[in-house]
């Protein structure tokens, strides 16, 4: 049982760090993005205005 509360804080970080690399990538937060038109920017294409 303990082993699972790890991996869940390690799924946790992973998700933290997902984030991150959106923000970095795109300049919004990953909450904000519409999983729906992600795919379509994925080509290289960023909705941050530039």
């Amino acid at each position: 049982m303990l082993v699972l509360r790890y991996y869940e804080r390690f799924a946790d970080h992973a998700v933290s760090v997902a984030r991150r690399v959106v923000y970095l990538v795109t300049g919004d937060y990953a909450d904000e993005i519409d999983p729906a038109t992600a795919a379509a920017g994925a080509a290289g294409t960023s909705s941050a205005g530039s």
